[in-house]
């Protein structure tokens, strides 16, 4: 034993100086490796002060070994962080069982929390434990996407400023407190680009240009909207600045109408802003809602929020409705009683109907209602049935309508706006099919979409929408995906499963596209396999529609990166001889035919202006030129019929294809 322990404080006598980039650790994880010493490594001491690295002496390793006590701190630092993991709505990780990008769109907290996830490419969904993720990231089966930062999300910005552009006077109230929200950086984009995105977000859907009336109609909505919010802020930052400081504390309990909110945490935005990140359980326990201090202090002044302390809901809740004022009193004889009403005694849950009116008027001069129960016919006078109900003594059962909660009326104007957004319109039919979806307990619900315009299809094509609604048993509602149905004018069956992105998703007109055989521009982001890094680049891609159909029942895609592949739109504009009226026209046109549009254009044919079609042939880097009655002009000045197959045109030049 003596023998032992001698080797052992031999090794712990050894000891190396090694030095750490602050860029590869921060100082709370060299605290808690120096607070945790093993056998094998033991931080002696270490010096932070030396600019812009640790210095460190390391026992347990002999002169020389330098690097190997570098990489086994750094080997240490990474298990803590895995260990430490902080996994958040919307965070990315690859896989490499099964080659694709998996993102978090839900987490239950619970010991060990559940997260589910779901894939980027493909309509696969995979739910895992915390320690899962964690055992998968040490065996290195799934790698954390780290995704570029970002000074401004301006999608998500661009997003608001559409709201703004189509929002009607019912939801400009709430586009006030979404814009009180944003930080300076992000307010004066907003009005910088206000006018000018949301031209383009109106144009964009409706496919047709504003005219300059409109125009200045929508800059004098978006004017008088930074006008009134300005007024509004000012007035209540005179009454915020009159208000107590608040002292927030974690754990402490938000009440909104009938939603529960909770203190999780503090935390400092990058520009150093003091935020409050909230648990919401209306969308999902552990989706965290990051709010600015000062905007929540802001609002539970106002009174819009009730702050109590922890583990005070119930005695809050019953105090609050002690407090609630009484409301207007109501006209006992305006309570309408019909024959045909059914009701149920709220003491016994006897049930029974109105079945008719007697002749003769009761004591208290009111009908005579003749009541149907298990007890037999029976007589009350009008009035007393009137005081029941008021008095909540009987409730009527006879066509329940089932009536949305706070929740679930929020879920169902964003997912009015998402198909709208879309290009699916805001039809009634669709939107009370949409509430009925989320009344439904169902926890997967398919919404038919019709779509009315002939008008954006080739002649004799018809197309519907399947909308894929899910729901998380923590009662959020998500529109993931929908299913594009194309009938084409000789019979053809055709269907494709289109994402439903926080951005860039393809629109209801270019699924269509799609479907019809053209390309559409879009923009993804594309995983370093190696270093597991995320960039951004834009693509053409296009239905393979001569190959079978993947396991999901969907055709593959032909992929044409604009940069690798060299599709240039306005070189391929200008090679084709467009003629434009001014500038506007021309970046009008190319986003059109970015979309796969069939786009109306003014061409130089046999040296004259020709009014025609074109659409965009990424693969060939060209325009296929129709003219008006839609038959195809080609290079040798001859007119000829468009009937060409897809597998005609594709058996012209190589095959260029990417695997998603």
């Amino acid at each position: 034993m003596a023998l032992e322990d001698n080797i052992k404080n031999t090794i712990r006598n050894m000891a190396v100086y090694i030095k750490v980039s602050k860029d590869d650790v921060t100082l709370e994880e060299v605290k808690q490796v120096f607070e945790n010493p093993t056998d094998k490594f033991d931080i002696h001491n270490f010096d932070g002060t030396k600019g812009d690295y640790y210095e460190m002496e390391v026992r347990g390793f002999e002169e020389g070994e330098e690097r190997k006590a570098k990489k086994e701190l750094l080997k240490i630092v990474d298990n803590l962080r895995k260990q430490n993991l902080q996994i958040n709505i919307g965070q990315q990780f690859y896989s490499k069982d099964y080659d694709e990008t998996l993102e978090v769109y839900s987490i239950r907290e619970q010991t060990d929390p559940k997260i589910y996830l779901r894939g980027t490419d493909f309509d696969r969904e995979v739910t895992l434990y915390k320690s899962d993720i964690v055992k998968l990231l040490n065996e290195e089966r799934l790698k954390a996407v780290e995704t570029p930062k970002k000074t401004l999300n301006t999608s998500l910005l661009n997003g608001f400023i559409g709201d703004l552009a189509w929002g009607n006077n019912t939801e400009m109230d709430r586009l006030k407190q979404v814009y009180l929200s944003f930080s300076p950086k992000e307010r004066e984009f907003v009005e910088k680009n206000a006018v000018k995105e949301g031209a383009n977000s109106i144009e964009e859907v409706s496919e047709k240009a504003l005219s300059k009336d409109e125009k200045e109609k929508l800059e004098n909505k978006i004017n008088n909207f930074f006008n009134t919010v300005k007024q509004m802020e000012t007035t209540e930052q005179k009454e915020i600045n009159q208000q107590p400081a608040i002292d927030l504390q974690v754990g402490q309990k938000l009440h909104y109408k009938e939603d529960v909110f909770e203190v999780a945490r503090f935390a400092k935005n990058q520009n150093g802003q003091d935020m409050v990140i909230l648990k919401d359980p209306s969308i999902g326990t552990g989706v965290e809602i990051p709010w600015y201090r000062s905007k929540l202090e802001e609002v539970i002044n106002s009174g819009q929020y009730n702050l109590t302390k922890p583990n005070k809901i119930e005695q809050q809740q019953n105090q609050n409705q002690e407090q609630k004022p009484q409301g207007k009193e109501i006209d006992v004889r305006s309570i309408e009683i019909n024959i045909g009403q059914k009701f149920q005694s709220t003491e016994n849950n006897h049930t029974f109907e109105i079945v008719g009116i007697g002749k003769e008027k009761s004591w208290d001069n009111s009908d005579t209602l003749l009541l149907n129960s298990s007890n037999g016919l029976k007589e009350i006078s009008k009035l007393q049935m009137q005081y029941a109900v008021l008095e909540g003594r009987v409730r009527d059962i006879t066509s329940p309508e089932r009536e949305l909660s706070e929740q679930q009326f929020t879920q169902l104007n964003y997912l009015k706006n998402q198909v709208k957004y879309l290009g699916l319109g805001e039809d009634s039919k669709l939107h009370k099919d949409l509430e009925n979806a989320i009344l439904s307990p169902e926890a997967k619900v398919t919404v038919r979409a019709e779509y009315n315009h002939p008008d954006r299809l080739m002649k004799g094509n018809t197309a519907t929408f399947d909308l894929n609604i899910n729901k998380t048993e923590q009662g959020g509602v998500f529109l993931n995906s929908y299913r594009a149905n194309l009938t084409t004018k000789n019979g053809e069956e055709r269907s494709q499963t289109f994402k439903v992105q926080k951005e860039n998703s393809i629109t209801a007109k270019e699924a269509i596209n799609l479907l019809e055989g053209r390309s559409v521009k879009m923009e993804h982001d594309v995983v370093d396999k190696e270093t597991g890094e995320l960039s951004r680049t834009e693509s053409f891609i296009k239905l393979n529609m001569k190959e079978t159909k993947t396991d999901y029942g969907n055709y593959k895609y032909e992929w044409y990166n604009q940069k690798a592949y060299g599709v240039d739109v306005d070189n391929i504009m200008q090679k084709s001889n467009l003629a434009f009226a001014d500038d506007t026209e021309r970046e009008r046109t190319k986003k059109h035919l970015e979309k796969g549009n069939i786009t109306q254009v003014t061409f130089l044919h046999e040296n004259r202006q020709v009014q025609g079609f074109a659409v965009l042939n990424p693969q060939w880097k060209m325009l296929n030129l129709y003219d008006s009655a839609m038959n195809r002009v080609t290079t040798q000045n001859q007119l000829v019929k468009p009937e060409v197959t897809q597998s005609q045109q594709k058996n012209n030049v190589p095959e260029h294809s990417i695997s998603r």
